[in-house]
């Protein structure tokens, strides 16, 4: 993943980010960001990590319009012009395209995960 200002972004551990600038003159470390509620600056490489090779708690993470969705949610699910399908949630995939288990199973019945374009929750 290569951090841009188009997209939202949290830390790992779920503090809010801003995006403050992605041309830093470093070379391992360009991109400048405030995280948290207190406005702390830190810098990240273009991937988004704080340290090279070592996860971490302010690491940089996609916001994802699934972030939301829980496991096994009941959704309706579909590719391009097909007719919606009722299915069960089963996350995303790492492109951030959805993902819902085989035939409409859950993660109780269902090994076999299937790749969406479109995917929305199912009000009750």
């Amino acid at each position: 993943m290569k951090i841009n200002m188009c997209s939202k972004y949290r830390t790992r551990n779920g503090e809010s980010v801003r995006i403050l600038c992605l041309d830093r003159n470093h070379s391992k470390y360009p991109v400048i960001a405030m995280v948290g509620t207190k406005g702390e600056v830190h810098c990240y490489t273009s991937e988004g990590v704080i340290y090279i090779n070592k996860e971490h708690r302010l690491d940089l993470i996609v916001i994802s319009k699934y972030d939301s969705f829980k496991i096994d949610d009941k959704v309706r699910v579909r590719n391009g012009y097909e007719s919606w399908k009722n299915r069960y949630f089963a996350g995303v995939d790492i492109n951030d395209r959805p993902l819902a288990w085989y035939g409409g199973g859950t993660s109780f019945s269902a090994n076999e995960k299937v790749r969406y374009n479109e995917c929305e929750l199912v009000k009750d």
